[in-house]
């Protein structure tokens, strides 16, 4: 990845990605927020990313294929894959990135079995939107976790930060059995991502399903 630039005026804020280097358990878990002018190099990565957006909006490009995301979405990105991220300039996101290597999740049976259903899963082009606000929350929680441990880096912390990564993944794979997550298709994105922007440049406003039927392409129903 890029070289680290902070934001002058708030340190917390990235304008290039981060980089890092993994601990023994193959597994990294970071938080990157966006400031304003945020930009990303088309790249290819030699490890596994999970993303959730936590806020904000945007796309991810992979190649020829631009994905909408937006607060609340989720996506896989395998290794190899070229990729990057834009933002919308007025709504800059916060990303939630679980990175792992394959070796991670090898010489345990029940672990790689997981780790298979995980990839069978979350395909690439594919974005999961979370409907359902207790699983968004329980999947935040675990983030959350992982993220703690990590940055109190005490004794059995990347044990913690492994054995939550494992509930993480054993969460996702029952949840897609549950019915309710959507996955958009690129056409669908674009359509509920022209609503979106509509709806933020105009919340003063009285807005009509009307209004919306036209941005969308959709039936009223």
């Amino acid at each position: 990845m890029e070289e680290t630039a902070d934001n002058l005026n708030n340190p917390q804020l990235r304008l290039t990605p981060a980089e890092f280097e993994f601990p023994l358990s193959g597994i990294f878990i970071s938080t990157s927020h966006h400031a304003e002018g945020f930009t990303m190099a088309m790249h290819r990565s030699d490890y596994h990313e999970l993303v959730v957006v936590r806020s904000g909006r945007g796309e991810v490009i992979m190649g020829e294929t631009q994905l909408g995301v937006s607060a609340g979405s989720m996506l896989h990105i395998p290794p190899g894959k070229a990729h990057r991220f834009v933002d919308v300039p007025a709504s800059p996101m916060t990303l939630h990135i679980v990175s792992f290597e394959t070796e991670a999740f090898v010489g345990n049976p029940l672990v790689t079995q997981l780790y298979r259903s995980f990839l069978d899963t979350y395909k690439t082009t594919e974005v999961i939107y979370l409907l359902n606000t207790f699983r968004r929350n329980k999947i935040y929680h675990y983030l959350q976790e992982m993220q703690q441990e990590q940055t109190l880096n005490k004794g059995g912390c990347e044990l913690m930060v492994y054995a939550t990564c494992l509930q993480l993944l054993t969460f996702l794979d029952r949840m897609k059995d549950d019915g309710d997550e959507v996955v958009f298709s690129n056409v669908q994105q674009q359509a509920v991502e022209a609503c979106l922007e509509y709806i933020e440049h105009h919340f003063t406003e009285t807005i009509t399903v009307d209004q919306l039927v036209t941005l969308s392409g959709y039936s009223a129903r």
